[in-house]
């Protein structure tokens, strides 16, 4: 726990219960339901839930079932066809999450790996580049949140799976 306080642990945990709320959950998959959909991704979906459950401290994290959550949302984000290649509502955050879950599970390695390689259908040649499609596909993105240093980031931590490399994603235990 990163200020030892334990009041501060239990507002998480009711942070992440909240989230909770809006999950469905349907063949063993977790999916968070935002603006009439149901969602896998990182900023409206079940892997940003699952981030958040893993940077719990273990006491709160056993409370609200950790590892369930997580293998809900990676269950949620096995999907061939993802439209857009962003960190917060793409196929990079499904490949960030994988990336931290591999520490713990695995077999998981080869659904990372597929995200990886289907990141190319996200790519556009720009110059002497290429550059990842943007939000609804409408532009080409360099941003964090949609373009392409998002999916850096993505590939950076496939790289040194569990590596914290987004504000707040420190799991509190192994």
């Amino acid at each position: 726990m990163s200020t030892g306080d334990l009041e501060w642990a239990q507002a998480a945990e009711q942070a992440v219960r909240c989230d909770l709320r809006h999950a469905r959950e349907l063949d063993g998959m977790l999916q968070m339901h935002s603006s009439n959909r149901l969602l896998p991704y990182l900023a409206e979906g079940s892997g940003g839930v699952a981030l958040a459950a893993l940077a719990l401290p273990e006491a709160q994290a056993a409370n609200i079932d950790a590892p369930g959550v997580l293998l809900g949302a990676l269950r949620a984000g096995a999907v061939q066809v993802v439209i857009q290649g962003g960190l917060f509502n793409g196929r990079s955050g499904l490949a960030y999450l994988l990336s931290h879950a591999v520490v713990r599970l695995p077999d998981w390695r080869e659904e990372l790996d597929t995200h990886l390689r289907a990141l190319a259908l996200h790519l556009a040649p720009f110059e002497d580049t290429q550059v990842l499609h943007g939000d609804q596909l409408v532009r080409l993105s360099t941003d964090l949140a949609t373009g392409s240093a998002g999916a850096i980031i993505a590939l950076k931590a496939a790289q040194t799976p569990g590596s914290c490399l987004l504000p707040g994603a420190h799991p509190a235990h192994e």
